[in-house]
């Protein structure tokens, strides 16, 4: 398919739409985090801190919002063009509402690309830089620490550093029957990448046995990782949803080995690697609302009606998730729900357009 320039001229002008639309909501984000993040009596540290720690948070946020902005820049931006006649223009030139939706839809998705590029690249590294600029205050109180497990052993660290450094390490390894059978702690440990191992450092380590307990002491000791090394630190001290779909993807792999719960993590990735698809069916909905329901409506109540589709189907996608977590249902199955239900109605207000 050739692009001709009215293609062009559409692209040009929903990419500005949004444009616009992100700004709008960094500012507010911007705003809301500032408050929530100095407020409290006991913060210590600078305007320009606190202002840096936000900042350095929108990108990995700005994830899950991205398909809402770019429906309501397509809201506005075919708004904005029906209001000056284009629209109508182009259709009484010919260009049908299918012809409109595929522009939109690059338009669309050359957005969501360059911010997926920006939230999977940029937001794990600015949300570390983030982190450590907390208030010292609150990096100073004990962490409850963090639980691993691969196998019969379970490890909890008091703290991973982001070049993976551990901070008092316990480990307790059970045999087949769950008994017991080792008791191990280090003070620390220190990352060996090659190798995909930690070297474990002032070791005391307790050997339970029926006949007794007998505990030994060493300067060194191996612990060789079996999952992926180097998204450790990131798989254990993130959230889902603050998750690259690199690392989403080997924390997956490593809990299906593991033979433990995956449902939560694969909502996410799964909602997350169709969100092209999610996209371009608001972008239809968005087309099919501004050419004919909202046709003759005036630019507020465009984006009232854009911003309430949007949640509707925000809320939609955040409660079939949990169901299906709660009735075992495939994750993907909860995933792609909403995105027929997108598509359909995408579909039947494009459809009903002459």
């Amino acid at each position: 398919m050739i692009l001709r320039q009215y293609d062009f001229y559409i692209i040009r002008g929903l990419l500005l739409s949004m444009t616009v639309v992100l700004l709008c909501i960094v500012v507010l984000m911007c705003l809301f985090g500032f408050v929530d993040e100095a407020r409290g009596s006991g913060e210590t540290r600078s305007f320009a801190t606190i202002a840096l720690v936000v900042v350095l948070g929108i990108p990995l946020q700005l994830g899950e919002m991205v398909p809402y902005i770019t429906f309501l820049g397509a809201v506005i931006g075919f708004g904005v063009l029906s209001a000056s006649s284009e629209v109508t223009v182009l259709r009484v030139a010919g260009v049908s509402q299918w012809r409109l939706a595929v522009s939109a839809s690059i338009a669309a998705l050359a957005f969501l690309g360059v911010m997926s590029l920006v939230t999977e690249f940029l937001g794990p590294t600015s949300t570390e830089h983030a982190n450590s600029l907390e208030d010292p205050e609150a990096k100073s109180k004990p962490s409850r620490g963090y639980w691993y497990r691969e196998g019969n052993v379970f490890t909890w660290l008091r703290d991973v550093d982001e070049t993976g450094n551990l901070t008092e390490v316990k480990q307790f390894e059970f045999d087949g029957i769950g008994n017991l059978v080792r008791a191990t702690a280090a003070q620390k440990g220190t990352p060996a990448a090659r190798s995909g191992s930690w070297s474990l450092g002032n070791v005391s380590e307790t050997l339970i046995d029926p006949a007794g307990n007998y505990t030994r002491t060493s300067n060194q000791r191996d612990w060789k990782l079996h999952s992926d090394f180097s998204s450790f630190a990131t798989r254990v001290k993130r959230e889902p949803e603050d998750l690259s779909l690199v690392d989403m993807h080997s924390h997956i792999q490593y809990l299906k080995d593991e033979g433990m719960e995956t449902g939560q993590f694969e909502i996410t990735f799964w909602s997350r690697l169709t969100t092209p698809f999610m996209v371009v069916g608001l972008v239809l909905i968005a087309i099919g609302f501004v050419l004919g329901p909202l046709r003759e409506t005036g630019m507020g109540t465009r984006i009232t009606a854009g911003i309430g589709a949007g949640v509707f189907f925000g809320y939609l996608q955040q409660t079939l998730g949990p169901m299906a977590l709660l009735y075992d249902a495939p994750p993907l199955l909860a995933v792609c729900l909403p995105l027929i239900v997108m598509w359909g109605v995408g579909l039947f207000l494009l459809c009903r357009l002459t």
